[in-house]
């Protein structure tokens, strides 16, 4: 995590100094604030998930003098560190190999593979817009 710019009194009080404004009121309502439990963590809010990944892969080979096998699968799930975001993975190989003759053979060798991406809100979508994240980095408590 980024980190989030603490608000204190300090802060308050430079703050109004510059950009006006009554310190003492804006000190009095950040401290009724911080006694009452209303001071959030927004950035541990939205990215305080433990992404959880998971990989299972599968492998068969065989055969004989005349044909030859081989078989692979693989699933994988990556959990965001924000809720309801994540990606998934799954694939399966087939290399598949027959000699009909002396002097012919046929092989075949086939990959499909799916994927799919939950994003979310936090503007991620290939460099189309700022992340959430490092705008709460920068807004005061």
């Amino acid at each position: 995590m980024i980190g989030v710019a603490e608000w204190n009194p300090d802060k308050i009080a430079t703050y109004t100094s510059i950009f006006g404004g009554n310190a003492a009121a804006e000190t009095a309502a950040y401290n009724s604030a911080l006694s009452s439990g209303n001071i959030y963590d927004y950035e541990d809010e939205l990215y305080g998930n433990t992404g959880m990944i998971s990989q299972t892969s599968v492998s068969v080979s065989g055969g004989n003098s005349a044909t030859n096998f081989y078989i692979t699968g693989t699933a994988r799930a990556e959990d965001g560190i924000i809720k309801n975001t994540g990606f998934d993975r799954n694939s399966i190989r087939l290399n598949l190999d027959h000699r009909i003759s002396e002097n012919i053979r046929v092989a075949s060798r086939t990959n499909y593979t799916k994927s799919d991406n939950q994003r979310g809100f936090t503007g991620n979508q290939n460099g189309s817009g700022g992340s959430i994240g490092y705008a709460l980095s920068y807004t005061p408590t």
